[in-house]
């Protein structure tokens, strides 16, 4: 009897343990992914990708910019890359799924509404393009009421520093950091 107790005893550790590491792998990946997002030279692609995305004018504008600047095409394509991987790896699930969701809410779907004109153009003339792109923002969206309700209580602010009744805030002297004049 002490054998099988024993044998059971160790297979639950075991199973607990490799849960356990798969588990932290997958947070690692997803930490991985906002840290390269996050790096100077993401920071900089980013940077170029929304103000060609903001400047005024029509789609067909931003196509004529694009094609006349390679440098911003290849920050488009390297961007766009890495949203791919972070959607194939959601997919997979090499990434933890419910830390993606809550973290890449709502940059992903917004990114997803701004470069779909250029997504769509692209499949038309022959690429294949936007698919995990389009995935991972449809699966972050679709768990974004759900999401929005935990981080409303998580980040909810204090009844003693917000004033629900009045719903205004209260005087910025009582607000003021040490050291920061009223």
């Amino acid at each position: 009897m002490l054998p099988i107790i024993g044998w059971t005893l160790g297979f639950a550790l075991t199973t607990a343990s490799l849960a356990y590491t798969i588990r932290h792998f997958r947070i690692a990946s997803a930490m991985t992914f906002i840290q390269r997002m996050n790096s100077a030279d993401m920071v900089e692609i980013r940077s170029a990708v929304n103000q060609w995305l903001s400047q005024s004018g029509s789609d067909r504008d931003k196509f004529v910019r694009l094609a006349d600047d390679e440098n911003l095409h290849v920050q488009l394509k390297i961007f766009m890359d890495i949203i791919t991987e972070l959607g194939i790896a959601y997919r997979y699930r090499s990434v933890s799924r419910a830390l993606v969701r809550e973290i890449w809410y709502p940059f992903i779907p917004d990114y997803w509404e701004r470069l779909q004109f250029y997504i769509y153009a692209s499949q038309v003339n022959g690429q294949r393009t936007g698919y995990w792109f389009r995935y991972l923002a449809e699966e972050i969206s679709s768990a974004a009421q759900k999401r929005e309700n935990t981080l409303t209580k998580r980040y909810a602010i204090p009844e003693q520093y917000y004033s629900a009744s009045s719903d205004s805030w209260l005087p910025t002297d009582q607000l003021a950091l040490p050291g920061e004049p009223e």
